[in-house]
C-alpha cells in the first residue's frame, strides 16, 4: 500500500491506516493487520469516505469527551472558571499533549474513556451501572490498546475496599467481570479469525520483549530526571513539566476529599511502573519518538493535583506536612544523581571473521583502531578477553556505525544476549551504548552483528561502566530548567 505524506509513512499510524483499509473492504487477512483492531475499527468507519483522514473523526469526538470529563474532574474541587482556566493550561497549552492527541494513536480512545471511568468510579452513586460503564469503557481500552486496560483495575479494587455490601459488592464485580471478560473472549476470538491463533504476532512480539523490574530504578530515574547520562536524552519529564514536583499535597488532598480517588493514585503508579519495565522503553523514547502517548492521560491530572497543592492543600493540610511533601522531591531532584563509573580492565581484543590483527588494550582505550568491512556471518565478530572477571552494567563501543541494522549483538561467557530482552542499545554519537538490564559478569565478551548486514564497521575505544548513586547538589536542575551534564562516555 502507497501511503500519503505526513505521519501515515511512519510504521504505527501506517499500520493502523492498511488495517482501516482492510476492515472497510472486509478483509481479515494476516497481512493487512498487527495491531489490536479497535482503533483500526474506528477508522473504517469512515475510510470510504475520507481515506487519508479516517481517524479525523474518532479523534475528534475522543478529543470532546477528554476535555468535558477533564473539565468535569476539575469541577469536583474548583470553580466553573478555574476548571475552564485548569483545562486550558494543563491540556491546550502543553504541546507535547496536544501533538500527541493530534497525531493518531491508538491510546487516544484509552485516554478518553479512562476520563470517564474515573469520573464513574470516584464521583458515581455506588450503582452497578458505574460498575458496568467502567466495565465496558476498560473493555473497549482492551480492544485498542490492551496494556492502557491495566489502569482500570486498581479503580476497582480502590472502590470495593470501601465498605460496600457484600452482597451488593459481589453483583457489581460481577456484571463488571462479565462485561470485560467478554471484551477478552471477542480480542481472541479476531485473532483466532485473522492468524488462525489466539495470541496474534503482535502479543507475541510483546511477549518476546518483555518487562524488567531490575531496570526501573535507574530507567524511572531517568524519564523523571536526568535522561541524558545513560540514555542520551537532553529532556526529561521535569524539564517539560516542572509543576510536577509540587504535585503531591493536591494529589492527597484530592484523596482527603474523594477516598476512591486513591483509586487513580494507584492507577497513575500501575502504569507508570508498568511501561518503565517494559524493556522496548526508555527516556530516549519519551520525546523523540513520542512514547509519552502512553501515559498521556497522567498528565493533566497530575496539572490539576499540582494547582489544588497551591489552591487548597496548604489549608485543609497540616503545613508542615505540605511543606515537606514539597521540599523532599526538590531536594532529590537537585541532590540525588545517577553516575556512570568506568570498571577499569585489561585484556585483548581480537577480530573474528572480519579478520585483521588483534587489537591489545591497556586500559579504557584501544592501541590502535580496529574497521573491517564485514560481508556477513555467523560468528562473533570481537571477542573481549579479560584478565579476570569484571561485574558492568554497560559499555560504549566508540566509533560503533550508529545503524540500526548494526546494532550489536552480545555474548557473555558464550552465553548469548537479546536484544530488548537482556539489553538496549542507544545511539550516543560517536558510538553507541549498550545498557544491559541485569548487571553483566564476563571474562569474555562477544559482539557481532546480524547475518545479513554489510557494511564497514569500527570500533575506535570500548569503555564498561557501573551505574552508581550519589548525593551532591548540582543546582543547574533547577536553572534550565532540570537540564543535566553530559554523562560519561
Amino acid at each position: 500500500m502507497q501511503y500519503p505524506l505526513g505521519w501515515w509513512g511512519w510504521f504505527d499510524q501506517g499500520q493502523y491506516l492498511q488495517s482501516a483499509r482492510a476492515l472497510s473492504h472486509f478483509d481479515f487477512a494476516p497481512q493487512s493487520h498487527w495491531y489490536p483492531l479497535g482503533y483500526p475499527f474506528l477508522g473504517a468507519l469512515f475510510y470510504r469516505t475520507v481515506p487519508n483522514h479516517a481517524f479525523f473523526i474518532p479523534n475528534l469526538v475522543c478529543y470532546l469527551v477528554i476535555l468535558w470529563m477533564l473539565y468535569a474532574i476539575c469541577r469536583k474541587f474548583l470553580s466553573r472558571s478555574e476548571a475552564l482556566i485548569l483545562v486550558a493550561v494543563g491540556l491546550l497549552a502543553q504541546n507535547h499533549l496536544m501533538m500527541n492527541l493530534l497525531i493518531p494513536w491508538s491510546s487516544i480512545p484509552g485516554h478518553a474513556l479512562i476520563y470517564a471511568a474515573i469520573y464513574l468510579m470516584v464521583f458515581g452513586k455506588r450503582q452497578v451501572a458505574d460498575y458496568a460503564l467502567t466495565a465496558l469503557c476498560a473493555g473497549l481500552t482492551f480492544l485498542c490498546r490492551p496494556v492502557t486496560a491495566i489502569a482500570f483495575m486498581p479503580l476497582f479494587l480502590v472502590r470495593a475496599l470501601r465498605g460496600e455490601h457484600i452482597y451488593a459488592l459481589a453483583k457489581r464485580l460481577s456484571v463488571a467481570t462479565l462485561i470485560f471478560a467478554l471484551f477478552v473472549i471477542l480480542m481472541f476470538a479476531l485473532n483466532h479469525r485473522i492468524y488462525g491463533t489466539y495470541v496474534s504476532p503482535y502479543m507475541q512480539n510483546e511477549r518476546r520483549l518483555g518487562f524488567n523490574i531490575s531496570a526501573v530504578p535507574h530507567k524511572l530515574y531517568s524519564i523523571l530526571l536526568d535522561g541524558r547520562t545513560i540514555y542520551a536524552e537532553g529532556r526529561s519529564v521535569f524539564s517539560e513539566f516542572p509543576w510536577i514536583l509540587v504535585a503531591l499535597p493536591g494529589a492527597l488532598y484530592a484523596v482527603k476529599r474523594y477516598r476512591a480517588f486513591a483509586g487513580v493514585l494507584v492507577s497513575i503508579c500501575f502504569i507508570v511502573l508498568c511501561y518503565t519495565a517494559y524493556n522496548n522503553f526508555s527516556s530516549a523514547h519519551l520525546f523523540k519518538y513520542m512514547a509519552l502517548h502512553y501515559f498521556l492521560w497522567i498528565f493533566p491530572l497530575l496539572t490539576l493535583f499540582a494547582y489544588l497543592t497551591v489552591r487548597h492543600s496548604w489549608r485543609a493540610m497540616p503545613r508542615a506536612a505540605v511543606a515537606a511533601m514539597v521540599l523532599i522531591p526538590t531536594v532529590l531532584a537537585v541532590f540525588l544523581h545517577v553516575r556512570l563509573a568506568p570498571v577499569a580492565w585489561e585484556g585483548c581484543i581480537s577480530s573474528g571473521d572480519a579478520g585483521g590483527a588483534a587489537c591489545i588494550n591497556r586500559g579504557r582505550d584501544l592501541v590502535r583502531p580496529w574497521s573491517a568491512d564485514w560481508q556477513g556471518g555467523k560468528n562473533a565478530i570481537l571477542s573481549l578477553g579479560l584478565n579476570e572477571e569484571r561485574v558492568f552494567d554497560g559499555l560504549y563501543l566508540e566509533g560503533w556505525p550508529q545503524d540500526q541494522r548494526a546494532w550489536p549483538l552480545l555474548t557473555l561467557d558464550g552465553r548469548k544476549l537479546t536484544l530488548f530482552w537482556d539489553y538496549m542499545v542507544i545511539v550516543r554519537p560517536p558510538g553507541v551504548t549498550v545498557v544491559l538490564f541485569n548487571a553483566g559478569r564476563a571474562r569474555r565478551i562477544g559482539v557481532a552483528v546480524a547475518d545479513d548486514y554489510r557494511g564497514r564497521l569500527s570500533l575506535s575505544g570500548l569503555q564498561l561502566y557501573r551505574f552508581g548513586w550519589r548525593l551532591s547538589p548540582d543546582w543547574r536542575i533547577l536553572a534550565s530548567p532540570f537540564q543535566r551534564r553530559e554523562g560519561q562516555q
